[in-house]
């Protein structure tokens, strides 16, 4: 037993390492570039190692030493297409490896949250989610693909909020009902679910944001757009559900 669990030991051996020679470089004068250098060194032992050794810990342990090197070393406006080359890269192991898949959805939501500080960067993670989510099979790893569908949803709503030269709260309603409809009549049930998640979100968003707007066109307008797209969505999702 003891044999066969030899590299969870070593995940976590080399985890605590990682963070054992990192920490002390920091802030007794070795200094960040440093302490992502050793970093750097240990995810690419931890990562040949989980590969080798198909052990998901390791794949764990290297995720953490690279989220924390490149976090040290890569400046924030980088970040965001570092991390979604690793997802990628992770994804399309993940199609022989399923394991893969797990730390492929961890370095897309990764990328997500770091758009905050390169919103620009948010077409390129909504694409590689996008791809993400073709290269993963469904039966394999069902939690990864929602994870990449989610990530590539809210990726794409924020790039049009973020580039369009004007949203106004009914051309933000707008966005928010056609990419409702626009999952619903994907053919994978992840679609379905999500759209009406945007569904509900676009109803807290007509209280607090279109309706305080006063706008009394703009409201029927945003009311005409909510109701179309819960009437496709609903529709889409019983003629699933027949089929």
């Amino acid at each position: 037993v003891i044999e066969g669990m030899w590299p969870s030991y070593l995940a976590l051996a080399l985890t605590s390492a990682s963070g054992g020679v990192a920490v002390p470089m920091i802030f007794l004068g070795g200094g960040a570039t440093a302490a992502a250098i050793v970093l750097s060194v240990l995810l690419a032992v931890m990562f040949a190692l989980a590969i080798l050794r198909r052990d998901p810990l390791l794949l764990i342990g290297a995720g953490w030493a690279g989220l924390i090197a490149s976090l040290l070393a890569i400046q924030p406006w980088a970040l965001p297409l570092l991390w979604s080359a690793a997802a990628l890269m992770c994804a399309a192991i993940g199609r022989r490896w399923s394991a893969v898949s797990v730390p492929a959805s961890l370095w897309c939501i990764a990328a997500g949250v770091a758009c905050v500080a390169s919103p620009k960067a948010l077409p390129v993670v909504a694409v590689v989610a996008a791809i993400s989510l073709t290269m993963t099979r469904r039966e394999l790893a069902p939690v990864s693909r929602f994870v990449f569908l989610a990530v590539a949803t809210i990726a794409a709503i924020a790039s049009a909020f973020v580039f369009l030269p004007e949203t106004t709260p009914m051309i933000r309603t707008a966005i928010i009902a056609l990419a409702a409809v626009a999952l619903s009549l994907l053919p994978i049930p992840e679609g379905s679910v999500i759209a009406r998640v945007l569904l509900a979100i676009g109803g807290l968003k007509l209280l607090l944001d279109d309706l305080r707007a006063g706008q009394a066109t703009a409201i029927v307008v945003a009311l005409a757009l909510y109701g179309g797209a819960m009437v496709i969505v609903a529709r889409r999702r019983r003629q699933a559900v027949t089929v």
